[in-house]
């Protein structure tokens, strides 16, 4: 099934350019599974650039926040978050870091040139150098953390990943993705450049992507999922959620898979120029004569709500 892949496996490519002239151009890029990131050695095995040398760094610190009840974590411009919630009271960030330029000895300056630094306020932030044609880094800051504490997250060209938290979380980003999994609490994420996925939510979920889609697998809370020009795929497989779902996006096309004795409602709506299919057995009932870009079946709550201005609308039964 696509999106049950899609949901457990985010690869996410973290890109850092600078231009000096047109024929000039510098890079690092590295992939993360984001599910299960724990050590540097993921991104020093499949990081590259094409710089003459490359450096590897990797910190490890315990941090007492125990009386903080928020956390607020910043990426660098080359950079992303990966975070893990823990039943232990403090948390423990390990920085990864990478920097290449034209000799080791220049690599290791650039690598000496870039920090993480914790606050008592519960601020974490990364930083480092200017970046050039001759000279790239990124940090990723992996965090294991009390599980109920809130969570303040943003990055530019990184991705951000959260597991197995039940507290507040806000997370931004500008090119890279996000990924929830085994996530419940109030949770508002948006990413301008890049997609979302969400791994088994609970409580109440507010996703946005303006140019990247959004996969939804399993939830059980009230859902708003809003994109521009990216698709919309959502898996139910329960019985059990909040009240509402609602997944618009402006130019692309919704799917979504439900138990076809789903008791709730589904309204759908494909304003212009799209179709919707739906394959549910009590779709099947519905007059020849039905208008094909409004469907609603069912008349009680919860309410799944689906639209699209010119694209798709699919439904189908949950395998």
């Amino acid at each position: 099934m696509v999106m049950r892949i899609a949901a457990a496996l985010i690869p996410v490519l973290l890109i850092t350019a600078v231009a000096a002239r047109p024929t000039t151009r510098s890079f690092i890029a590295t992939t993360q599974e984001h599910s299960d990131v724990e050590s540097c050695e993921h991104f020093h095995t499949t990081s590259f650039t094409t710089l003459g040398a490359e450096v590897h760094g990797e910190e490890h610190r315990l941090l007492p926040i125990s009386s903080l009840g928020r956390l607020s974590v910043t990426a660098s411009e080359a950079g992303g978050i990966s975070i893990r919630g823990w039943s232990r009271s403090d948390a423990r960030l390990t920085v990864c870091k990478f920097a290449a330029a034209a000799t080791i000895l220049e690599a290791r300056n650039v690598l000496g040139s870039v920090s993480v630094t914790s606050a008592l306020d519960g601020r974490i932030r990364s930083s480092g150098p200017a970046l050039t044609s001759e000279r790239a880094w990124w940090v990723h800051m992996i965090l294991e953390v009390p599980r109920g504490i809130a969570l303040e997250l943003a990055a530019a060209n990184g991705g951000i990943a959260v597991r197995n938290m039940n507290g507040r979380i806000e997370a931004q980003t500008t090119n890279g993705q996000i990924s929830l999994a085994s996530c419940v609490g109030e949770q508002h994420v948006h990413s301008v450049g890049g997609g979302i996925t969400i791994d088994h939510a609970g409580g109440s979920l507010d996703a946005r992507s303006e140019s990247g889609g959004i996969a939804i697998e399993s939830t059980t809370g009230d859902v708003s999922a809003a994109t521009v020009t990216g698709d919309i795929a959502i898996s139910l497989p329960g019985q059990k959620w909040g009240r509402l779902l609602d997944a618009r996006s402006e130019s692309g096309d919704v799917r979504l898979h439900v138990r076809d004795d789903f008791s709730g409602r589904i309204e759908a709506e494909s304003a212009a120029g799209g179709q919707i299919e739906c394959h549910l057995a009590r779709c099947m009932e519905l007059p020849p004569d039905h208008p094909p870009r409004h469907l609603r079946i069912g008349k009680a709550s919860p309410v799944i709500r689906l639209t699209t201005r010119s694209s798709a609308i699919r439904i189908d039964e949950v395998w």
